[in-house]
């Protein structure tokens, strides 16, 4: 956010410049160079006149999300005008007056309001609560488009991480998430009734107003569970093992054959020195490539906001703080004020009771009237994501629809000017621009196309009084299972929901292992991979059949 309020100041600065030049016809300044000069080191701060002349062209050249005449909400703007003041000091070393800020924020609020040029709306709070988890991480495995299987496995211990943790969603990608023990440290400890088991502990670093992200960190602990959905340690080791990152250790087997000597009832592990600074969670190709580099928060998002989808949810939209709010309500019924700003890195209560609640009440005010035993099933419902899910909503734009998009007069008129254009750089730039209209325009439609099935099929639940079920199409099952039988022991028992035995556990284990470890760009049936690179029936090298360069995508 705050690259972006300060590249619109400078653009403001910047057409301001050239509207001068052109009115002395003088040489219009470069866009780099003005960005340069009004952001440099102790460059003076804007009057108050300069910053509402400036939020004024902000407003105007922004698009609100939830409002439905695409003004911009208030307290969006506000929280712009908040991270400007504080891009603007870090830039230049420039304090601003405090006084100003008030004044900007009461401007906002009041007169622009009353203006109309923003809108007084905000965002509904809801919960992501452990039924959407559930169905958010079913939808992950049953996905059919991964361009390789460790993206399950990185999503699946992403969520874990953020429900475990209540970690805002920034904090896991400001700066890479590594093996170094400032970030993960694991322990086996002993097992009651016999056996080991792990837990483990993970930093975080870039959190709210932490200045000092190399040496102060804000510690939480994860530990075993026997349901694999919830098992973030098998998700954790299968990563590690996949990643050769575990010193003293070569295979899950050889981990699994360590044991606690007499006396003690931990042991410490640690990673190797050659991976301490390889991000765990990592981009991948399109062509399956597992590369170095960290996984993206956007990508992220795009993963988060398809999951989602997959999942039969609509008309909401996928936030970090749907999880980090549900934790707090639960952290706030079972520990002390203290222990849940320590958790959640948030002290202040004043935000906490403004910020971490949802819209609905939490209080089952009947039967507290009434003396009952509460039941909360309404409040949970309105709280939650479910009131948003229809079994079978589809997530493909039909293609009758999608072909009477590409007919609309913006699209018509730019593929004429592409097809006019001599110029290749000009038409390069018009063939981009065109490309983002059509995704535009294809979501926007695929959204609204979902929501009025939605109300269709509800619509057909009331009127069949339930007793016929309207047709929903069936997803094709993953055919990646005749090849790869690992993911379909997996899947099953990621669905089953089942607690396993500390053997099964490792078997499914050595599967996530098996996901996380191997290409899937080719793909073999069972007993006829290549022996040594060639192919086991003729001899042929397989290595030079195949070459594929392809950009990250997740």
């Amino acid at each position: 956010m705050h690259a972006t309020v300060l590249n619109r100041y400078a653009t403001w600065h910047w057409q301001r410049a050239v509207g001068i030049a052109e009115k002395s016809n003088a040489a219009p300044p470069d866009f780099t160079t003005t960005r340069a000069f009004v952001l440099r080191e102790n460059a003076p701060a804007p009057s108050m006149t300069e910053v509402k002349d400036f939020f004024r062209f902000y407003i105007a050249s922004s698009c609100g999300r939830i409002t439905e005449n695409g003004r911009p909400t208030t307290e969006s703007m506000v929280s712009r005008a908040e991270a400007f003041y504080r891009a603007f000091k870090h830039e230049t070393g420039t304090e601003t007056d405090p006084q100003q800020h008030t004044e900007i924020y009461r401007w906002m609020r009041r007169v622009l309001t009353a203006e109309g040029v923003l809108e007084d709306k905000k965002k509904e709070k809801y919960n992501l609560d452990c039924i959407a988890l559930d169905r958010l991480l079913h939808a992950i495995w049953s996905d059919l488009t991964v361009p390789h299987e460790r993206v399950r496995i990185q999503l699946h211990l992403l969520f874990m991480l953020y429900v475990t943790t209540g970690a805002r969603i920034g904090a896991l990608f400001a700066g890479n998430v590594t093996y170094k023990n400032k970030d993960i440290e694991i322990v086996q400890t002993r097992r009651e009734g016999g056996g080991y088991r792990f837990f483990w502990r993970f930093d975080q670093r870039f959190v709210k107003n932490n200045r000092n992200t190399e040496n102060d960190t804000f510690g939480s602990s994860a530990r075993d569970h026997d349901v694999l959905l919830y098992c973030a340690t098998a998700l954790l080791l299968s990563l590690a093992f996949a990643d050769d990152a575990m010193f003293g250790f070569d295979s899950l087997q050889s981990l699994y054959e360590l044991e606690i000597p007499e006396g003690d009832n931990e042991i410490i592990l640690r990673w190797n020195e050659d991976v301490l600074d390889l991000p765990i969670v990592r981009s991948i190709a399109r062509d399956g490539t597992v590369t170095g580099k960290q996984l993206t928060e956007s990508s992220f998002r795009q993963s988060f906001n398809k999951a989602l989808k997959l999942a039969g949810y609509v008309g909401v939209s996928p936030s970090i703080h749907q999880i980090r709010r549900y934790l707090g309500k639960q952290v706030d019924e079972r520990y002390t004020e203290v222990e849940r700003s320590q958790h959640l890195t948030q002290s202040d209560r004043n935000i906490f009771g403004a910020s971490y609640v949802a819209n609905c009440s939490s209080v089952d005010g009947l039967g507290a009237f009434l003396g009952e035993q509460a039941d909360h099933t309404a409040v949970n419902f309105f709280q939650g994501l479910e009131k948003f899910r229809e079994h079978g909503a589809p997530i493909v734009l039909p293609a009758a629809i999608e072909r009477a998009l590409w007919q609309e007069e913006e699209v018509v008129k730019l593929q004429q000017r592409i097809e006019l254009s001599e110029d290749s750089t000009a038409r390069s730039k018009l063939v981009g621009a065109l490309r983002n209209l059509r995704r535009k325009l294809k979501a926007k439609a695929l959204e609204s196309y979902r929501q009025q099935w939605v109300r269709e099929r509800r619509d057909w639940k009331v009127l069949t009084r339930g007793k016929v079920a309207p047709e929903v199409s069936t997803a094709e099952g993953n055919q990646l299972v005749n090849f790869v039988p690992a993911l379909e022991r997996v899947e099953k028992l990621m669905l089953s929901m089942s607690p396993l035995s500390p053997e099964n556990m490792r078997q499914a284990m050595q599967d996530l292992y098996v996901l996380a470890s191997t290409g899937f760009s080719i793909l073999y049936y069972p007993g006829e991979e290549p022996v040594a690179g060639e192919c086991r029936f003729c001899g042929t090298n397989m290595s030079s059949m195949y070459v594929s360069t392809s950009p990250i995508v997740a």
